[in-house]
């Protein structure tokens, strides 16, 4: 029992524990329907430049809840700001649907509400991350919050692509509106004392651009460069490929099983060698993988190259994640703060770049897939710089 024990999901109601759960219902929701949404969005315009200008949308709206919301959270508390945030997704999956019969500009509505799920969801997630896990440990608590998640949510795509494939995208949704629901009970249970409080916008603006910043905002931007590519791009280029929402489902379960399989040795790693060089190991390896992809439409290729991809992002993500933990121990919920700004504000500007790429040479996949490698490039400032 001792060794048992020790495996974190089983003290429920720790606040890290029931985050385990709830995220691990949530991203089996959002994985159903997470990569099948660009080829929705796509489908549903006809025109790619709706798709950069839907993520860009959710970002404007996030920075905005961001910057003025935290009187709210504050007030609301981490429970029911997370109770709101499902909601919110479920609003974001419903105009989505709704879209399609009274007008795709209706896709702008539901970007809203995924930009308010940023600050309800995603602050309170990394606060309380931050609060409770242990320095020095922080690369086996994401590599177990990532195994966890990720066993459960592994053949969700899978599952997507066949009720896309069987009953249609109304079914699709309806099912992860459900999901996502359920997701917020298990974080009901645990003490509302994570003490968020009201940080004024001029406050969190000018310590996001203070010059202590400057790694952090080098890297997200260079990693949501990477991340705005594999939402937006990669989608469209597999469905392409396959011509099929099962291929596509698969596909994308492929990648995350050969992540799950990593996870563990990729989190040892980086408490026993530090962040720096697992990071650092995952986005040379992964800069291959954009520059080369976009020249092969065979299935069976693009299956061993996103088990390549499965394989070699737990050490770069875990890397990334560990040291912005760490980095964040002194003030969490400022630095969260920080850290939701630099994000949005990078994929507001990868979006662009992305819209743009698109414009001057649409579905020229070599050259779309170029700004993730350079991302990962620009990436590496952020354990590079001092």
């Amino acid at each position: 029992m001792n060794g048992l024990s020790r495996l974190p999901f089983l003290h429920y109601r720790r606040p890290l524990t029931s985050l385990y759960l709830t995220t691990s219902i949530l991203f089996f929701g959002l994985g159903m329907v997470g990569i099948f949404i660009p080829v929705y969005i796509f489908r549903l315009t006809g025109n790619f430049l709706y798709l950069p200008a839907f993520y860009a949308f959710v970002s404007v709206c996030a920075l905005g809840s961001i910057l003025f919301g935290t009187t709210l959270l504050s007030r609301l508390g981490f429970r029911r700001a997370i109770f709101l945030s499902g909601i919110f997704r479920v609003l974001n999956l419903a105009f989505l649907l709704l879209s399609a019969r009274y007008g795709f500009n209706l896709i702008f509505i539901a970007a809203f509400f995924e930009g308010l799920t940023v600050p309800t969801f995603w602050v309170t997630y990394h606060a309380i991350f931050t609060r409770s896990g242990q320095d020095g440990t922080y690369g086996r608590e994401v590599a177990w919050m990532g195994v966890f998640v990720s066993t459960v949510s592994a053949l969700a795509p899978l599952l997507g692509g066949l009720v896309v494939s069987l009953f249609g995208f109304p079914m699709l949704y309806g099912l992860g509106m459900v999901v996502i629901l359920l997701a917020v009970l298990p974080i009901l249970r645990v003490r509302d004392d994570l003490g968020l409080r009201v940080v004024g916008a001029g406050e969190i603006l000018r310590e996001t651009l203070s010059p202590g910043w400057r790694r952090f905002r080098r890297g997200f931007l260079g990693i949501q460069m990477e991340g705005a590519v594999a939402a937006m791009v990669w989608p469209l280029y597999l469905f392409g490929v396959l011509q099929s929402f099962t291929g596509l489902g698969a596909l994308a379960s492929v990648f995350t099983v050969a992540g799950v399989i990593m996870m563990v040795v990729a989190g040892r790693r980086v408490d026993s060698a530090g962040p720096r060089r697992s990071f650092l190991m995952g986005a040379y390896f992964l800069i291959p993988f954009w520059i080369l992809v976009g020249f092969f439409s065979n299935g069976l290729v693009l299956i061993a190259l996103n088990a390549y991809r499965g394989i070699l992002s737990p050490f770069f993500g875990i890397g990334a994640e560990s040291f912005f933990y760490s980095a964040a121990r002194a003030d969490p919920f400022l630095s969260v703060l920080k850290r939701e700004v630099s994000i949005h504000a990078a994929i507001l500007f990868s979006s662009v770049l992305v819209g743009i790429l698109g414009y001057l040479y649409p579905a020229n996949w070599p050259i779309l897939f170029l700004p993730a490698a350079a991302g990962l490039l620009i990436a590496t400032a952020m354990v590079k710089e001092k």
